[in-house]
């Protein structure tokens, strides 16, 4: 009988062989011929061009566009991150998934990808539009560390995007406290924390994050089209989604790493170097309440320090930021 592991197989056989035949693809895999073709089949769904010649065997021509498990996972060479992973064609939210999986006890670094969802979920309440061509990922943690420490997530993961955007285009982006990913002042992808937590205690944290990688301008809405970007509409040219994926959770597992052995402070200069909020003059809205002024730093909670216009400091920890004009 066979299983999804011997499919893994065949697929990588398929990628190391020019040409392999269906005997020595069952004899390598375990598995009769029969599955052999089953699995052959199975790739072909899954958008894998695979032809076959009667006397040469079979031989892999090109690998879909999409986030399959069997695609990232052969070169992504992280210790967590990712190592299990949730794939869905089309999902309401990969956040909503995450949350029930973290309920349920998966560990941390669970991975949770959706090509398209119906109900994606942006902060405060919000949808987040998901449109072809962008990545749209949850991601379950467990840190140790103090529930009003929140923030440093969020940051971090902004870091580990903006260091992923630099390895695919020579360039960083722009970092919005707190979690707006932004080129040429458009938006190009934002970052979404949930958790679970008693006063003393964290029990999970998912990180949902969403970035408009190979996005056509007409895709977004009309409420968008003036505030939101993608790579390819910046840099025109498409680049690789999977390869984006790859180096984000490689980026994203060291940062973590670092943040648990050093702390916030070792990775809050390395936001600051990024951030875009710093020094203007802001708007924050946070639910009723309006602050003006200027932004003047971040303290060691993640929270932004704001000189408002009436002369007073204050520390926001959440809330909408808009630069004044």
């Amino acid at each position: 009988m066979s299983n999804p592991d011997s499919r893994q197989l065949v697929l990588d056989l398929l990628r190391k062989q020019g040409k392999i035949s269906g005997k020595q693809l069952g004899e390598a895999a375990g598995i009769s011929r029969s599955a052999v073709w089953k699995h052959i089949g199975r790739l072909k769904e899954q958008g894998y061009n695979i032809v076959s010649t009667p006397g040469e065997g079979y031989k892999l021509l090109s690998s879909p566009d999409r986030l399959l498990p069997s695609e990232l996972l052969p070169e992504l060479n992280t210790r967590v991150l990712g190592r299990e992973v949730f794939y869905y064609q089309e999902l309401s939210s990969t956040q909503e998934k995450a949350v029930e999986l973290a309920k349920q006890g998966y560990p941390e670094g669970t991975l949770i990808i959706a090509e398209k969802q119906v109900s994606g979920k942006g902060r405060l309440g919000r949808n987040w539009e998901s449109h072809p061509g962008s990545v749209c990922v949850s991601l379950i943690f467990r840190p140790n560390m103090r529930p009003e420490d929140i923030l440093h997530f969020p940051l971090a993961t902004g870091i580990a995007a903006a260091r992923t955007i630099r390895n695919l285009t020579g360039y960083y982006p722009g970092l919005k406290w707190p979690n707006d990913i932004l080129l040429s002042g458009r938006k190009l992808g934002g970052i979404l924390t949930e958790l679970a937590a008693e006063p003393d205690k964290l029990h999970y944290l998912v990180i949902g994050i969403g970035i408009n990688i190979n996005t056509p301008k007409p895709c977004f809405s009309e409420q968008i089209q003036s505030t939101a970007t993608s790579l390819v509409t910046e840099y025109g040219q498409e680049f690789s989604r999977l390869g984006f994926l790859q180096v984000l959770l490689r980026e994203m597992e060291a940062i973590h790493s670092q943040y648990q052995e050093y702390g916030f402070t070792s990775i809050r200069e390395d936001w600051k170097a990024l951030n875009v909020t710093l020094g203007r003059k802001v708007t924050i809205q946070d639910r009723d309440k309006v602050i003006q002024g200027t932004a003047q730093d971040i303290n060691l909670q993640g929270g932004l320090v704001v000189n408002t216009n009436s002369g007073e400091y204050l520390t926001v920890t959440s809330g909408d930021v808009a630069d004044q004009f």
